[in-house]
């Protein structure tokens, strides 16, 4: 986790979700009240943080329905491409909810909800033996890693913005009365 300086965040959290190998979230499963594949994780002193989760997996959204009758209507499919959700927040900074998505997913082009953007895709990079981190934690390979810096702004930061755009765009349609 990163401030907008590139300066590390301690102590900011990510809440984490994504659906289970089968494309359910665990809100869709035969059991809803149990939680699964969701975590708060903390980041440490210099930022960093450690995710241990499963590759995710593309998935159809439900298709029945109006949906169904739009999707059908303009010729596209229900297919979201395999990511993994995040809410990145900590104390004195605007919090953000994204995901992240797997560049090998054959579905980035066409996201059923149009929801990729070149900043959100990355790399998960298959390592025949454990990685250091993996080793220590007990996990044999094969395994995937993928790094990703979540950037946040400080609070507050938004709405100054917005307020200073909102004025140069009053002062632009003044000019050009």
């Amino acid at each position: 986790m990163l401030d907008l300086d590139g300066k590390p965040i301690a102590g900011a959290v990510l809440d984490v979700w994504q659906t289970q190998s089968n494309g359910l979230y665990d809100s869709q499963d035969k059991n809803p009240n149990e939680l699964h594949m969701r975590g708060k994780f903390r980041s440490d002193s210099e930022g960093r943080y450690l995710i241990r989760t499963v590759q995710p997996v593309n998935y159809p959204i439900p298709s029945d329905g109006p949906v169904g009758a739009m999707l059908k209507a303009t010729g596209r499919h229900p297919m979201r491409p395999a990511h993994i959700h995040f809410v990145a927040m900590a104390d004195g900074y605007e919090a953000v909810t994204t995901h992240i998505f797997d560049r090998t997913d054959p579905y980035l082009d066409s996201d059923a909800v149009f929801a990729v953007k070149d900043s959100l895709i990355c790399d998960f990079v298959r390592h025949e033996t454990p990685t250091p981190e993996a080793a220590k934690l007990g996990i044999a390979g094969p395994v995937l890693t993928a790094s990703f810096d979540f950037v946040l702004q400080p609070a507050g930061a938004a709405a100054q913005v917005d307020v200073l755009d909102a004025q140069r765009r009053l002062a632009a349609l003044g000019a050009r009365a």
